[in-house]
């Protein structure tokens, strides 16, 4: 009797064993989820346009402004996996600067010789909208590495007044050759993103962080949240 309960057991040990090996088995082999698109708010510190705002071509130490405000813009990206490894994206930035207008004078056109005085004020808000391409060069279920190209255009809502004792030295015979006093205008150009180091952390929720240069700064950091699952 007891030789009989205790095979009786070892049988029942055994197909749940085997029961159990299977169940894990297919649990394994469930395609596992990840995500295709993803939504991310990043801070941009030091953009194109704050570093070179006001450049003049060809005059290595000229600028028209310099500005005084904190060095960052707020980007929002939308970013869909077209591969395992290769995503494509859309990225709009808003950036708001101010600091002073500048007028400078090159003696007998010596570009080192610059001469620079403040004649006024601006005040700026500057949208930007790029289209972005993204490698994993590294991609783990946590940890990827990657890198960024992105193409856009900005426009550029300005105001600019000048200071009373610069605008009063443009007086002749009673007409101003500076123009208006204050005036507003809206400027447009072409603006690029290029990061060869991009570090993200996490699986939905994602930690990133990229150095580069362009409309999404020279450092790039924020948080991406992951949805419309699919099979990986």
């Amino acid at each position: 009797m007891q030789r009989t309960l205790f095979c009786l057991l070892i049988c029942c040990l055994f197909f749940s064993s085997a029961a159990f090996s299977q169940e894990d088995s297919s649990v394994r082999d469930k395609p596992a989820k990840t995500a295709r698109s993803f939504f991310s708010v990043s801070y941009a510190s030091l953009t194109a346009d704050y570093l070179l705002d006001g450049y003049q071509p060809g005059r290595p130490t000229e600028f028209s402004y310099a500005n005084r405000g904190t060095p960052g813009a707020l980007c929002i990206t939308y970013k869909y996996m077209l591969k395992k490894r290769i995503a494509v994206g859309v990225t709009a930035t808003i950036e708001q600067q101010y600091g002073d207008w500048l007028d400078n004078e090159i003696p007998d056109g010596n570009v080192f010789d610059l001469q620079t005085t403040v004649k006024g004020a601006f005040v700026r808000t500057c949208y930007t909208l790029g289209a972005d391409l993204t490698y994993d060069y590294v991609a783990t279920s946590l940890v990827r590495l990657y890198l960024v190209a992105g193409l856009g255009f900005t426009y550029e809502f300005e105001t600019d007044q000048y200071n009373p004792s610069f605008y009063d030295q443009g007086y002749r015979q009673g007409v101003n050759e500076y123009g208006p006093m204050r005036s507003s205008h809206v400027k447009s150009h072409v603006n690029m993103y290029a990061s060869p180091l991009g570090l993200s952390v996490g699986r939905k929720l994602r930690y990133f962080f990229e150095l580069g240069f362009g409309y999404r700064g020279v450092v790039n950091t924020g948080l991406a949240y992951g949805f419309n699952t699919g099979k990986k």
